[in-house]
């Protein structure tokens, strides 16, 4: 696989040519990486002459549509438990209709203060 920066061996080795005191980026396209994952990275370069060095980074590899997805998920679903509980505890509840009296007959209605009619 060739690139402007330089030729990949299939060994994983990168073969380029930099003049000393320069400074350049790297990069090789990874077809199929992990989706949640971490990897470790190093890097040697050496140089005619026995001078090398050697440098790591890693990297962390997070679908993080899907971890604010579910976070959001999750924090309404607790929101709406939130909500729910605190209605309950303090009887917010809608008011029952209150059954209208349709009798108007003054005959039948009992009066309940103990006396007799």
């Amino acid at each position: 696989m060739a690139s402007p920066e330089g030729t990949s061996t299939p060994g994983g080795r990168l073969v380029t040519v930099r003049l000393s005191g320069t400074r350049t980026g790297l990069s090789e396209p990874w077809p199929g990486h992990p989706a949640l994952d971490a990897a470790d990275v190093r890097l040697t370069a050496t140089a005619a002459g026995g001078a090398h060095d050697t440098v790591s980074t890693q990297a962390r590899f997070v679908p993080w549509g899907a971890v604010a997805g579910f976070a959001g998920a999750l924090t309404a679903g607790a929101a709406g438990t939130v909500v729910r509980l605190r209605r309950r505890r303090r009887g917010d509840r809608p008011a029952e209709p209150v059954p209208t009296d349709t009798n108007t007959d003054t005959d039948t209605d009992v009066e309940l203060t103990g006396a007799t009619r």
